[in-house]
């Protein structure tokens, strides 16, 4: 296998299996801030992992400005990473979520 790229399907059906999350998809954008708001503007291509539900939305208010990467396997890592960091911490829902979007996700 060394050597071998997973295509983009591949690549989102084990994000798909190893986080159980829905909706996986990757988001091209052709500039970034990278880190903070205060950074400047790159230009480039730039990937992100985005799905459906709560790990997403807790994913982009923790990760604002560090979503979109220069590679889809780069993207796919820190979606992992997080997703790892917000099973360890109980699966908590954003801030923002009320009870009625909560009942849909429990």
């Amino acid at each position: 296998m060394e050597g071998e790229e997973l295509t983009e399907e591949q690549l989102k059906k084990l994000l798909t299996e190893y986080t159980g999350q829905v909706g996986i998809g990757f988001a091209v954008s052709t500039s970034r801030k990278f880190g903070t708001v205060h950074a400047k503007i790159e230009k480039g291509t730039f990937f992100q992992v985005m799905s459906d539900g709560p790990f997403f939305d807790w994913y982009c208010d923790e990760k604002e400005y560090q979503q979109f990467f220069s590679t889809i396997d780069q993207a796919a890592l820190a979606y992992l990473k997080y997703y790892k960091k917000w099973k360890e911490l109980g699966r908590p829902f954003p801030d923002w979520y009320d009870d009625e979007l909560r009942k849909g996700w429990l």
